[in-house]
């Protein structure tokens, strides 16, 4: 079976990848998570609060999707519930972040 995980920045294009190609996690207090993959050549910068479950499921390959917490779009989390304020995408190019839409 592959498995794949699904990064879903908030205005910015989605991307499903391998877990096989994923070479290193890196995090930090709970609040950062890094992310680095060989194909396609992508970083992953996560910031958030409540992040280490995530970093625990990830060393697991449990998970499945990723996705940036948009306040319009989403509904609050709970208190201690994990919540992703920021993710960056960035290529082999330089940032794939575009403009935020007026509505969506």
């Amino acid at each position: 079976m592959q498995r794949r995980i699904d990064l879903r920045p908030g205005h910015d294009a989605q991307r499903i990848v391998n877990y096989a190609y994923l070479i290193e996690i890196s995090h930090a207090a709970g609040m950062l998570v890094g992310l680095m993959f060989t194909n396609p050549v992508l970083s992953v910068r996560i910031e958030g609060k409540n992040l280490q479950g995530m970093v625990d499921l990830l060393r697991e390959e449990k998970v499945i999707a990723i996705q940036e917490f948009i306040p319009s779009w989403h509904t609050q989390p709970a208190a201690g519930e994990p919540i992703i304020t920021k993710m960056v995408v960035t290529t082999k190019h330089g940032s794939t972040a575009r403009p935020v839409p007026p509505k969506h």
